[in-house]
C-alpha cells in the first residue's frame, strides 16, 4: 500500500492474471486515516497516533495538567507539560491485596512530565513516583528519538496500475461471465 497525497495504491498480486499483469489498484480521494481503517477491517476506526496510545491515556486520565513552557530536548524545541496522575485509578486489573500493597508503598499521585515537539509528537516523558516510607522517588524517563530519515514514496509504474473504476468493471464482467457459465451448466 502506498499513499501519495490523496491517491492510494494497493498492490494485489492476484490481479496480474485478471488484468494482463497489472497488480496495482489506484484509489483516489483517500486519507491516511481512511486507508488504515480500510486495511484493518473496513470501517474499523483507527487513530493515527495510536503508537502513543499509552501517553494519550495518561493525558486523558490526568487529574491536573499545567504547562511548563518552552524547553529544548536533545536540541529540539518542545513545550513541556506537568500532569498529576492517580496510579491506582490507572491500574484497574490489580487485585485488592496488590492495590493495598501499592497504596502502602507509594503516594497515589505520580507526576508526569511530557515534552511535545512543534509537530505534535512526544519527544520525552518522565514519570516520577514518590515512595511513602523511604525517602526517595522512582523516576522512569523515556526519550523518543527523532528519526529524520528521508523517505521517497513513488507511485507504481502506470503500466502496472489499474483504476478502481476499471477494476470494478472488470470484476463485474468476470462475475457475469461466471454466472452465465454456471447457468449454462445447469441447463445441460
Amino acid at each position: 500500500m502506498r499513499l501519495i497525497g490523496t491517491t492510494l495504491y494497493l498492490e494485489d498480486p492476484s490481479l496480474k492474471r485478471l488484468d494482463g499483469g497489472r497488480p496495482w489498484v489506484e484509489k483516489r480521494g483517500e486519507t491516511l486515516h481512511g486507508a488504515l481503517g480500510d486495511q484493518l477491517g473496513g470501517g474499523f476506526q483507527t487513530d493515527p497516533s495510536s503508537g502513543f496510545g499509552g501517553l494519550v491515556k495518561i493525558v486523558q486520565g490526568a487529574r491536573a495538567i499545567r504547562e511548563l513552557g518552552p524547553a529544548t530536548v536533545d536540541g529540539q524545541p518542545t513545550t513541556g507539560f506537568r500532569l498529576s496522575v492517580d496510579l491506582l485509578a490507572r491500574e484497574k486489573k490489580l487485585s485488592a491485596r496488590r492495590r493495598r500493597a501499592l497504596r502502602k508503598a507509594v503516594h497515589p499521585l505520580a507526576t508526569v512530565e511530557l515534552f511535545i515537539a512543534e509537530n505534535g509528537l512526544p519527544v520525552r516523558s518522565r514519570i516520577t513516583v514518590r515512595l511513602r516510607h523511604a525517602q526517595g522517588e522512582v523516576i522512569l524517563q523515556l526519550d523518543i528519538p527523532v528519526i529524520e530519515i528521508p523517505v521517497s514514496v513513488q507511485p507504481p509504474p502506470p503500466a502496472e496500475t489499474i483504476s478502481e473504476a476499471k477494476l470494478d468493471r472488470l470484476l463485474a464482467r468476470l462475475q457475469a461471465h461466471r454466472h452465465r457459465r454456471h447457468a449454462h451448466r445447469r441447463r445441460s
